[in-house]
């Protein structure tokens, strides 16, 4: 019941499910609507027409879990948006490789809690999945299941008799302040586009999907603010698309830019619209600060930013070398090193407060480690 859309016209769709066989002559049905609007407008309806047949034609005593899964991925969040594509794509590809296989085609209420137990104990022991791993496939299905229970269409709770395997994460490791100036310093004069992204990602926390997303029209200028409310993924057979950031909602936020970023952006933003007056076009204000075409019409792939960073530390082997992850874990160092509490932290790097409250035991940590040492050095003189 997968369904497809198909255009009419300028503002008019067409969409379409298979809803199953007629009982007496065999015959698909099919169900279709016209829709006029946007193609946002017939990809909702047509979801909203595969949830009805679903709540007509599914019910308890024989949904697969397949099925169920398959209706969770296209549902809207509990905040109403719809799933951030590339989390849709990777849930989606994780289930098909590690649960359809063995179980996806059984009824969800006949899996009992030992069949999840015995799934995930095979999968650590024959595909060699990590327990965190396995973490990620359990919670795709305690998501789900707990969402076919609430719609009625799964009356066993089996899932939440299930307990997974612990993941014992490690510290996380902040690069030292020193190596990162050291990079921002040759960065500076070998290439001003990564500079700047690498001065975005340390300043402000900035994850890479973020600083390919940024567009001139969430810079202010004249206020000296930038708006982060947007991200660039990359997902296979589909390309780049623009999301909204990792954490939704929670993810947007307005910074003040500091006075090195501001610099930095109004001279790209007069270099910009001298290209733009080039070429006769009047309106900058919607294109992206990092793009590989000439007009900065489309963003640049974030894949591409990484093996930028990837050769420039290559090429100085004596720098330890970052990576736009490690930056943020320096951006949450260096704000428990300046004494941010740790709500504060979280507000900047919109982080959920678990983690940011893991970066700031880890650089604790750190610093009594060092601090031990220098009392080691103290008492050796």
């Amino acid at each position: 019941m997968t369904g497809h859309i198909r255009k009419i016209n300028e503002g008019k769709w067409f969409i379409r499910i298979s809803a199953g066989k007629h009982p007496i002559t065999g015959k698909r049905i099919q169900k279709s609507r016209v829709i006029e609007g946007s193609r946002k407008d017939a990809t909702k309806a047509l979801h909203d027409l595969r949830s009805q047949e679903y709540a007509g034609s599914l019910n308890s005593s024989n949904v697969t879990l397949d099925e169920i899964v398959a209706m969770w991925l296209d549902a809207p969040t509990k905040g109403g948006r719809e799933r951030a594509a590339s989390t849709k794509y990777h849930d989606q590809k994780r289930y098909e490789r590690y649960v359809h296989p063995t179980i996806g085609c059984k009824k969800a209420d006949d899996i009992r809690p030992v069949d999840f137990a015995n799934l995930y104990q095979s999968l650590i022991r024959d595909a060699g999945l990590s327990p965190r791993s396995i973490l990620h496939i359990h919670s795709i299905l305690r998501a789900s299941l707990n969402w076919g229970w609430r719609l009625e269409l799964v009356k066993s709770q089996a899932i939440a008799k299930v307990v997974p395997p612990s993941a014992q994460l490690s510290p996380p490791r902040a690069p030292d302040t020193k190596v990162v100036l050291d990079h921002l310093e040759i960065l500076k004069e070998s290439s001003p586009d990564l500079w700047l992204a690498v001065f975005l990602a340390g300043s402000m926390g900035l994850r890479r999907s973020e600083i390919a997303g940024l567009r001139w029209s969430h810079i202010d200028l004249d206020a000296k603010t930038v708006k982060v409310c947007e991200g660039v993924v990359k997902i296979p057979g589909r390309g780049s698309i623009t999301t909204g950031t990792k954490t939704g909602l929670h993810g947007f936020a307005r910074f003040d830019l500091h006075q090195t970023s501001f610099e930095a952006l109004n001279s790209r933003y007069s270099e910009f619209g001298q290209r733009q007056l080039a070429f006769e076009i009047k309106d900058q204000s919607d294109g992206y600060l990092f793009s590989s075409d000439s007009l900065h019409e489309r963003p640049i792939d974030p894949d591409l930013l990484t093996k930028w960073l990837r050769k420039h530390c290559a090429d100085h082997p004596n720098i330890e070398p970052i990576t736009f992850q490690s930056l943020r874990k320096f951006t949450s160092s260096a704000l428990e090193g300046g004494g941010v509490d740790e709500t504060t932290a979280s507000a900047l790097l919109r982080d959920r407060p678990e983690t940011v409250l893991r970066h700031y035991r880890a650089a604790k940590q750190s610093r009594v480690r060092i601090a031990t040492l220098q009392l080691g050095d103290l008492l050796s003189q």
